[in-house]
């Protein structure tokens, strides 16, 4: 595997060193800056359960990384949700919390838990 110095972004990066390690994660905002390439693989992570949250307006890490590897996890048929938060930038981490009404979630197959609330 061949990283940037600059690429190590959280809860992706950790699920691609180590996918038998992780029962689930739920990385926010993150899936490398507008500095970095693209390194997450989606076949090595697929069948680790992801509730990714992303803000659709989010300068430092676009939104549109998360967007992409929810495509190819779909795919493969990967286990990812992703929930976008409408108009939001970086800080997405308190829209975690119940009664946040902005967030749109998809599932990427029939594995994801349809459970639509993050912190119930």
């Amino acid at each position: 595997m061949n990283l940037h110095p600059g690429a190590f972004h959280g809860s992706y990066i950790l699920i691609q060193i180590a996918p038998d390690y992780f029962t689930a994660a739920a990385p926010s905002a993150g899936n490398g800056l507008h500095t970095t390439e693209p390194f997450i693989t989606a076949s090595v992570i697929k069948d680790v359960p992801i509730w990714a949250f992303h803000g659709d307006n989010d300068r430092f890490c676009p939104v549109k990384r998360d967007q992409e590897l929810f495509a190819e996890m779909k795919e493969l048929g990967g286990n990812m949700k992703l929930t976008r938060w409408k108009g939001d930038g970086h800080g997405v981490a308190e829209k975690m919390i119940a009664g946040s009404d902005n967030g749109t979630t998809e599932i990427s197959s029939e594995r994801c838990d349809p459970e639509p609330v993050f912190l119930k």
